[in-house]
């Protein structure tokens, strides 16, 4: 999943379920893990895991420049993983 800077300083968030605008990164991460964590973890159950553990692990692309005094924010990705897909701790992305 990913959140994209937009030019009035806000933040988009797409996702398999739709796109939404925040005001805040923080605010776009947060929103964006409580709507696909319930939802992965509902998939996972269809294609068969009896006890599915999903997590999420934040990437932000962020470029450093004039000696890094300074950033530019370019986006952010949300990996979900699922454990427990089989019953040998099989694990998907």
């Amino acid at each position: 999943m990913q959140i994209t800077p937009l030019p009035d300083g806000s933040f988009r968030a797409h996702n398999p379920l739709g796109v939404a605008d925040f005001d805040e990164l923080e605010e776009a991460v947060k929103a964006t893990e409580a709507q696909l964590l319930p939802w992965m973890t509902e998939r996972a159950r269809k294609a068969g895991s009896a006890d599915p553990q999903v997590t999420c692990d934040r990437y932000d692309d962020i470029v450093w420049f004039a000696g890094h005094k300074r950033s530019m924010y370019f986006g952010t990705q949300l990996l979900f993983s699922v454990r427990g897909l089989g019953g040998d701790g099989d694990e998907a992305s």
